[in-house]
C-alpha cells in the first residue's frame, strides 16, 4: 500500500480542479489552470510567479520563482500561510471528498498475493484512531519532571502531553502521519523498578508503524536533514531547542513502514542518532533498511558515533546534555555510512 500522504497527492493529480480549490481555500490568488501546470499569486497584488507542474511531478513540488523556493505542496502551504500539517491534510481530504476511513487501493497481486507474502511481506497496518474520550480521561496538566528534563511548557502543550493519576504517568499521545491519535505511551513519574517500568503503552499500538513527531515536524524535514532518534523524549527536547527535524522511532529499529515515511520527506541526508551504547552492526542494519527505499535518490545516510566523545554518559541521547552539546554532536561526531 502506498504511503497515504503520497496517495493524497496522486488524487490531486487525477483531478487538478480540486487542487485549484485547495490553493483557493488557503488564500492564493489569480489561480490559472492549464493542461500542464497551475499558476498563481501569493496574494491579490502579487504576480503569478508560483507554479505547480501537473506532469512528471509525482511529489507535487511547488516552484516559487520569485524567492527561489522549491518544495512539496504541503510544506509550502504550511510555511506560507502559517497553518499546521493537520489543518492542511484535513482540508485536502475534505476537498477531495475522501472519507475519514479512506485508504489507497492496493495493487492487484498475482495468485491472490501469495508471492507478496513470501518475498516481500507488507508491514503496513491501517491503525485505528483512538476515540476522543480516550485522551479526555487523562488530565491536561504539565509535567514538572519533563520541565526539569528540558521540555518546556509550550512544547508539552504543542505535543498535547497529559497526566494519568491512576498509573502515575505522564501521558504521551502518539500520532500517525495524518495527525490521528493512534496510541498513548506513559512515562512513570517516579523511579522505575521491576514492577513499574519507565515506559508503558497505555493504549497499545503496533510498533514500527509511526514516527513520533512526524506530523508536527514534516515541513521542517522535507528536502533537508532528517534526524532519527530512539525515544519521544529526544524529539521533545530537540523541539524545545528549536530543532524541528528530529523524529522518534519508539525503539532502536527502523521498520520498512518507517523507512517509507522517512523517504517521503525527500531528505538530502538521514542521520541515525540512536542512544549511546548501540553497536555499529545494529546501526548499519537500520541504515540498510532505509537504503532499500533510497534507490535512484541522492540521499546520504549518516550516524552519530558516540564513541568519539568520552564525556557522553551511557545510554544518553544526543539531546540529554542540552542544546550546545547537541549542536556539537551534529557538527563534529557524525560519520557517513552511505
Amino acid at each position: 500500500m502506498r504511503y497515504m500522504i503520497q496517495s493524497i497527492k496522486s488524487e490531486f493529480l487525477k483531478d487538478p480542479d480540486k487542487l485549484v480549490d485547495f490553493f483557493s481555500e488557503f488564500g492564493f490568488e489569480r489561480i490559472r489552470l492549464t493542461n500542464k501546470e497551475i499558476r498563481m499569486a501569493r496574494d491579490i497584488d502579487g504576480g503569478q510567479n508560483i507554479s505547480v507542474r501537473l506532469e512528471n511531478n509525482e511529489y507535487l513540488c511547488v516552484n516559487d520563482w520569485s524567492r527561489s523556493i522549491n518544495t512539496d505542496l504541503f510544506t509550502y502551504v504550511i510555511q506560507e500561510k502559517k497553518t499546521t500539517f493537520r489543518e492542511v491534510l484535513q482540508a485536502a481530504k475534505r476537498i477531495l471528498g475522501l472519507q475519514a476511513d479512506w485508504k489507497p487501493k492496493k495493487k492487484v497481486s498475482l495468485f491472490n498475493g501469495i508471492y507478496d507474502r513470501i518475498i516481500r511481506p507488507d508491514e503496513d497496518v491501517v491503525l485505528p484512531e483512538l476515540d476522543e474520550k480516550t485522551l479526555e480521561k487523562y488530565e491536561k496538566i504539565p509535567s514538572l519532571m519533563f520541565l526539569r528534563d528540558g521540555i518546556g511548557l509550550h512544547t508539552q502543550n504543542d505535543f498535547n502531553l497529559r497526566y494519568d493519576f491512576e498509573s502515575n504517568r505522564v501521558v504521551i499521545p502518539i500520532y500517525d502521519e495524518l495527525s490521528r491519535c493512534v496510541g498513548t505511551k506513559g512515562r512513570l513519574n517516579d523511579v522505575p523498578d521491576e514492577f513499574n517500568p519507565k515506559y508503558l503503552y497505555l493504549d497499545r499500538l503496533p510498533s514500527g508503524q509511526v514516527l513520533y513527531g512526524y506530523n508536527v515536524n514534516y515541513p521542517y524535514m522535507y528536502g533537508g536533514d532528517v534526524i532519527l532518534a530512539e525515544a519521544e523524549k529526544t524529539v521533545l527536547q530537540a523541539y524545545d531547542f528549536g530543532v524541528r527535524n528530529v523524529i522518534g522511532l519508539g525503539g532502536n529499529n527502523v521498520s520498512k513502514k518507517q523507512a517509507k515515511l522517512i523517504m517521503q520527506c525527500q531528505p538530502k541526508r538521514v542521520i541515525i542518532a540512536l542512544d549511546e551504547g548501540i553497536e555499529y552492526e545494529h546501526i548499519k542494519k537500520c541504515a540498510d533498511t532505509i537504503m532499500e527505499y533510497c534507490k535512484l535518490r541522492d540521499t546520504e545516510i549518516w550516524y552519530w558515533d558516540a564513541s568519539m566523545d568520552l564525556d557522553i554518559d551511557h545510554k544518553s541521547s544526543p539531546t540529554d546534555m542540552g542544546k550546545e552539546k547537541f549542536e556539537e554532536i551534529m557538527s563534529e561526531e557524525l560519520v557517513r555510512i552511505y
